[in-house]
């Protein structure tokens, strides 16, 4: 008698989706734009309101 084979669709695991991902990129997109503030030689505080801005416009 054949062994039985291995349904590979049941053992492979999904890759995520955008959707799964986008909650978690979106604010380190808007922690980017506030480093590349500072990289820049921005001060603190315009980093902070970039920061806040990006969030705004987030949703």
């Amino acid at each position: 008698m054949p062994s039985p084979a291995v349904n590979t669709a049941q053992t492979l695991q999904p890759t995520p989706t955008l959707n799964a991902l986008l909650p978690t990129l979106l604010p380190l997109a808007a922690i980017g734009y506030s480093l590349l503030y500072l990289l820049f030689g921005g001060g603190f505080f315009g980093a902070v309101v970039i920061f806040i801005i990006a969030k705004i416009f987030r949703k």
